[in-house]
């Protein structure tokens, strides 16, 4: 009797669903400076970092870094294709990793206006799409893609990514 109830337990699992993954939207705005005003805030490998929130997750710390720009094409045109990738950090370590593409824009050709070089303040603005490519702790596994914009000046940017992710 103990084995036919074991094998209609075992049978009974067999047809309960697996765990499915969950996508959800995914939206995430960053403050962040250049470090250029004050002392550089960012790590060594960082352009650019901030702090700011992720919707569902809360509060966390976010660099990046340029990996393709082609400065002749800003000071000829005052934009640029551009690629970086962005570490995003929570309290609690977890840590998610994008891959960013699209065009930057220096509005009125200021990437090349006298004083670019040895000051700062000269706006501009980015336009592209993200890939998470990797994740830890909560953001294991993740997937997701989505669009990744940026609006500066001074020694500030708001950056935000907004799209889907998709936890095991």
């Amino acid at each position: 009797m103990r084995r036919l109830l074991l094998l209609a337990l075992l049978a009974a699992l067999a047809l309960v669903p697996a765990a499915s993954a969950a996508t959800t939207s995914f939206s995430a705005t960053f403050n962040e400076s250049f470090g250029r005003a004050t002392a550089h805030p960012c790590s060594v490998d960082a352009f650019v970092c901030g702090s700011g929130t992720i919707a569902g997750f809360g509060k966390a710390t976010e660099g990046w870094a340029i990996t393709y720009f082609e400065p002749e094409t800003a000071f000829e045109t005052g934009c640029s294709p551009l690629t970086l990738i962005r570490t995003i950090t929570l309290t609690d370590g977890s840590t998610l990793v994008t891959e960013e593409t699209g065009t930057v824009c220096f509005p009125g050709v200021t990437f090349t206006t006298p004083g670019t070089a040895h000051s700062f303040g000269n706006p501009g603005f980015f336009t592209g799409t993200y890939v998470i490519v990797e994740g830890t702790g909560v953001f294991e596994g993740a997937t997701g893609s989505g669009t990744s914009s940026f609006k500066a000046a001074g020694d500030t940017s708001h950056f935000t990514l907004s799209g889907t992710i998709t936890l095991p």
